[in-house]
């Protein structure tokens, strides 16, 4: 079984950070570099007109914040409040509602603080200092090696789906930021804490909540309740006001998903069958469910490592959504590093994640990229259910002593 494994050069893999201060350094110095580099790259990237989704949660927050429907057309959102709005003055019948939970409104209320140029801004500064702090967290908990930490960053400030979201706005770093705070907490065992950054994550978008089969894998009953009541007070707190309605959420919610399912950027699964075969968004949602109940029957059978695991059930909570934007790969990238640095996978297996990650790399190409996701997800499953070594206690193997 070891012949079959990755030998890689010791001189490149063994190289860690020497000091906590080293690894802070050259984190913020890298992601500010490449952060740069990403964003502005991209045309008008810290232009309302351009940044749908950060201009689309100031308004849903301004609205939260002044007492008016969040959940309203946002180009009526945008005329009321007089900002240019993407998609503005367009005939083509969508109507476009932002989809955010209940919870979510509150994670984003201080946003309406500040004006709309300065809310795109402060959501692309915060994007990239949640990436700087997750990469910054995963490397001294888990003791990264320098290239693992390297590239990490730079697949979550210059790759396709990171411009897309230096383009738009979004929110998955800070989701990516939630994720590896998860996992470096369940690694601690600090169920408490886990449970709270996965219902924060929750209560923004609702495919990182495939984790909690994590938790119930590993018996963490303790982080499954605070994942539960986190979820609960974010969603149920702003359903006490007059102006946010359960039915006002789940229309906007299920009108989006109706409405752009068949937007060629859509990459979820259902969507790339959809565009061969006649797919409904109900059969989407039928599939989708039948998706993750399967991970999450997988994860149950495997649960010891906690990165492959992880990776494994992002990647099909992302292909189980009826609309899925190419940056929510973006999220995934916390547990793909440290799926890669359990060291689990045979030569070929290697190979395979290695091919899949480039796959999601450009995002010219949609079905390129959920096919890499479907890879990705597929390299994890096949490993975690064939893998027989002595790290099958959960325990992190050496990259340098043990075979990848």
């Amino acid at each position: 079984m070891n012949n079959s494994r990755v030998s890689v050069p010791v001189s490149v893999w063994s190289a860690k950070p020497r000091s906590d201060l080293a690894l802070v350094g050259v984190v913020l110095v890298l992601t500010a570099a490449l952060g740069w580099l990403g964003a502005f790259a991209v045309p008008r990237s810290i232009d309302p007109a351009t940044t749908a989704d950060a201009a689309a949660d100031w308004l849903v927050a301004s609205a939260f914040a002044d007492g008016l429907n969040p959940h309203n057309n946002l180009r009526e959102l945008a005329d009321h409040y007089q900002v240019e709005f993407w998609g503005s003055g367009q005939g083509d019948g969508r109507v476009l509602k932002s989809p955010r939970t209940p919870g979510a409104l509150l994670v984003l209320y201080p946003l309406s603080w500040v004006s709309a140029e300065q809310a795109v801004t402060a959501m692309l500064l915060v994007g990239l200092l949640s990436i700087a702090i997750a990469v910054i967290a995963l490397g001294k908990t888990f003791n990264l090696p320098w290239i693992t930490i390297c590239l990490g960053i730079a697949y979550a400030t210059v790759s396709g789906p990171a411009r897309w979201s230096h383009l738009f706005g979004t929110q998955e770093p800070f989701l990516l930021l939630c994720v590896a705070m998860f996992l470096v907490l369940v690694s601690r065992d600090d169920k408490l804490w886990a449970g709270i950054w996965l219902g924060v994550a929750g209560s923004l978008k609702l495919f990182p909540l495939v984790l909690i089969a994590v938790l119930i894998s590993r018996r963490r009953t303790k982080g499954l309740v605070a994942a539960v009541a986190t979820l609960g007070i974010l969603n149920l707190t702003p359903l006490l006001l007059p102006h946010v309605s359960l039915t006002s959420t789940v229309d906007a919610i299920t009108s989006t998903a109706a409405n752009w399912f068949d937007v060629e950027a859509n990459v979820g699964l259902s969507a790339s069958l959809g565009r061969v075969f006649p797919v409904t968004t109900t059969l989407a949602v039928i599939v989708g469910a039948c998706l993750v109940f399967a991970a999450w029957y997988l994860v149950f059978r495997r649960p010891e490592h906690l990165g492959a695991s992880s990776a494994f059930l992002i990647c099909i909570g992302i292909l189980a959504l009826p609309l899925a934007w190419p940056h929510y790969i973006l999220v995934a990238v916390p547990a793909v590093l440290l799926g890669l640095h359990e060291r689990i996978l045979t030569r070929w297996q290697f190979i395979a994640l290695l091919v899949g990650i480039v796959m999601t790399i450009p995002v010219h190409s949609i079905g390129l990229l959920t096919s890499g996701t479907a890879l990705l997800a597929a390299v994890f499953a096949y490993s975690m259910w064939n893998h027989q070594s002595h790290g099958r206690n959960g325990s992190l193997q050496d990259p340098m002593t043990e075979p990848v």
